[in-house]
């Protein structure tokens, strides 16, 4: 039996609970929707110390954190200071960044994970084993601070290994269209 799925709305902002130490927390995204509802919780968590993301889809946006700090009314430079971000393009890289030493305690963001591990120039069987090591590497995080892994909801390969491993599993919509108005 899966875990069950919660839904995370507007701004975000509801993601903050689950980010809970000993915890992996899987955040799936619908394909068309960005990060950028990430900005503000990832702005109140930075506030609070040292985080690390791995942007593994190229999505991170320094400029919009920038703005919904200030937006929180903060200087953005002092806490920018305290963001690690490492882009990672293939599953090597991931499996390189998850492997570097970081403050045990800061909280670890990775940005669409299984973008890097659909590059078909990389054997199956190599992929497998590098995926297997980073599951082994974000739980072994999770023990000692929040961990949130972003994936695509249309990436089949390795997301049902992902969210067998996460904690929780989180869906963040897409924001609903307004409906029209009827005009007679």
């Amino acid at each position: 039996m899966g875990k069950p799925l919660q839904r995370v709305y507007a701004g975000g902002m509801d993601i903050l609970p689950a980010l809970a130490q000993g915890r992996l927390t899987l955040a799936l995204i619908d394909s068309g929707l960005g990060h950028s509802w990430l900005m503000t919780p990832l702005a109140i968590l930075a506030r609070k110390g040292p985080v690390r993301v791995i942007d593994g889809g190229n999505h991170f946006d320094a400029y919009r954190l920038a703005r919904a700090l200030r937006w929180q009314g903060i200087d953005p430079v002092p806490v920018l200071e305290g963001v690690a971000i490492s882009r990672a393009f293939t599953c090597h890289q991931v499996s390189c960044s998850l492997a570097q030493e970081f403050s045990p305690a800061a909280p670890l963001i990775v940005l669409d994970l299984l973008a890097t591990f659909q590059d078909e120039n990389v054997p199956l069987h190599e992929r497998q084993r590098l995926f297997q090591t980073c599951l082994l590497r974000l739980k072994s995080f999770a023990q000692g601070a929040p961990v949130l892994v972003t994936a695509r909801t249309g990436q089949a390969d390795f997301s049902e290994a992902l969210s067998r491993a996460a904690d929780r599993v989180l869906h963040r919509d897409p924001p609903a269209l307004p409906q029209p108005i009827p005009l007679w």
